[in-house]
């Protein structure tokens, strides 16, 4: 086996690992009862896979603004390369590829750089709750590599080809405009004053936004448009006010306590389960400032935990998550008991959670 081959072992290892357990989770998922009403052309379409996918063969639709169109665009890119492929296969093995290609770059990041323990750091990625939308016809894998190649070409001085990379994201999630902190702090590590080439890469970031804003303001009268029709999605989300997150727990805390089980029993579960996986996320937070971890890279992780929480709704956090990356270098320091148990946990709820969404129940 090759040099190259050994060095990236646990990455192809545990990516393989992911893989065949998804597919048997995938299999076993057969013997749950099907909701319909969301389901795809294959289980990993469900949901959000539908919108992507019209807008990728169609264009946008009503409402479909909310979705922005890097992802489906590289899906209509590759569909026409491969016209004979259909386009949830397409999609799937976008996400797949952008998956693994995110994972090589981020432990080649933290290896490179002698970070702490980056073959932790993979595992507790891979084994996330919701780490199955990595696979999914979902944006998420797209969104993790365009930030992680980000960060890590920022490290490297390719300050350019690092901005480009932010415009990407930028395009692809509203939360990517939050690397602008990401990459500023990180040039701030080595040099008191960023030079011209750092600014350049840093104006570059919203460049994807802004050119979806003015493709929405010239299509649609509504710059913003993207924000507004969330509330078509029925996910309880402002589209006219901010709403900061103690008033959100409260929301939340009257669900728990006051409605079990209710309107049903895996929806009410969802609900706890958006509210503990946003608790654990900032548990890691805290628990990363005071192990002194990356300090640019936890403030990047709270700003894009932090940003849907003001729609005041915590509905899709546990998928959120998934994309702030620094945040999964935090348990990699922990001790031995505590990151099996970790792991362990994380392991089964993703199986559950993948299994239901694959019967076209709502997860995250």
């Amino acid at each position: 086996m090759s040099t190259h081959v050994m060095r990236y072992k646990p990455v192809i290892t545990g990516f393989l690992i992911w893989i065949i357990c998804l597919s048997l989770v995938g299999a076993a998922s057969a013997y749950l009862p099907l909701r319909t009403g969301y389901l795809g052309p294959l289980p990993l379409a469900n949901f959000d896979g539908l919108h992507y996918l019209k807008i990728a063969e169609e264009g946008y639709f009503q409402y479909g603004e909310a979705f922005f169109p890097l992802y489906p665009l590289v899906i209509r890119a590759v569909a026409g390369i491969l016209p004979a492929v259909p386009a949830v296969y397409t999609g799937i093995g976008i996400s797949l590829m952008c998956f693994f290609a995110a994972l090589m770059v981020l432990y080649d990041e933290l290896k490179s750089s002698k970070e702490d323990y980056p073959d932790r750091t993979v595992a507790f990625l891979l084994t996330y709750p919701a780490a199955f939308f990595f696979a999914a016809v979902y944006s998420e894998s797209l969104f993790l590599l365009l930030t992680v190649l980000a960060w890590s070409l920022a490290r490297r001085g390719r300050y350019l080809i690092a901005g480009l990379a932010g415009a990407a994201a930028s395009g692809t999630r509203l939360v990517g405009i939050a690397l602008i902190v990401l990459l500023y702090l990180e040039y701030r590590r080595k040099n008191k004053r960023l030079i011209p080439a750092q600014w350049l890469s840093l104006a570059l970031i919203p460049g994807g936004l802004v050119a979806y804003i003015a493709y929405l303001y010239q299509t649609t009268g509504d710059a913003l448009r993207f924000f507004h029709v969330q509330v078509a999605f029925g996910a309880n989300r402002s589209a006219d006010m901010i709403i900061f997150l103690p008033q959100v727990v409260w929301r939340y805390l009257k669900i728990i306590f006051t409605a079990i089980g209710q309107p049903t029993p895996v929806s009410y579960a969802v609900s706890v389960s958006e509210l503990l996986m946003t608790v654990f996320a900032f548990v890691l937070l805290i628990s990363g400032f005071r192990m002194r971890k990356s300090l640019p890279g936890l403030i990047y992780a709270a700003i894009i935990i932090f940003i849907p929480t003001l729609t005041g709704t915590l509905s899709s956090m546990p998928r959120y998550i998934a994309a702030a990356f620094p945040l999964f270098m935090v348990p990699a320091s922990y001790n031995r008991n505590t990151r099996y148990a970790i792991v362990l946990i994380f392991a089964v709820l993703q199986a559950v959670a993948a299994a239901l969404f694959f019967r076209g129940w709502f997860i995250s």
